[in-house]
């Protein structure tokens, strides 16, 4: 079982510290933290591919944010552009040039489907 020295040891060893910054934390040798590290299973480089845990629990959470801001951004983007050809509230806005020209590419397009 470790001791709570090892598992901070640990604990940043996922993270992917450098041995010599977390040696500087803790205020051991990088000798001191590699065999640490060794004793908790841990390589430092397992972070940067993906393979600890850690590393492992950022990606989904960065991956859930990032798919959410993507919606959110595509949502916002789809509504301004709809503003833009003249639909507000599921309607197309009479009288501009646009609402015109996107009427008869949906009568068009309705045409086209029979």
């Amino acid at each position: 079982m470790l001791d709570e020295e090892n598992l901070r040891v640990v604990v940043l060893g996922e993270f992917g510290l450098f041995a010599r910054v977390i040696g500087e934390t803790l205020g051991l040798t990088e000798g001191q933290v590699h065999y640490r590290l060794r004793k908790g299973n841990v390589q430092l480089r397992n972070y940067g591919r993906g393979h600890s845990i850690v590393a492992r629990m950022v990606i989904e959470k960065s991956r859930a944010v990032g798919i959410n801001q993507l919606r959110q951004f595509v949502e916002h983007s789809v509504r301004e552009r709809l503003r833009d050809l003249g639909w507000q509230d599921g309607k197309l806005l009479p009288s501009t040039s646009q609402t015109t020209n996107t009427n008869s590419r949906i009568k068009s397009l309705k045409l086209l489907k029979k």
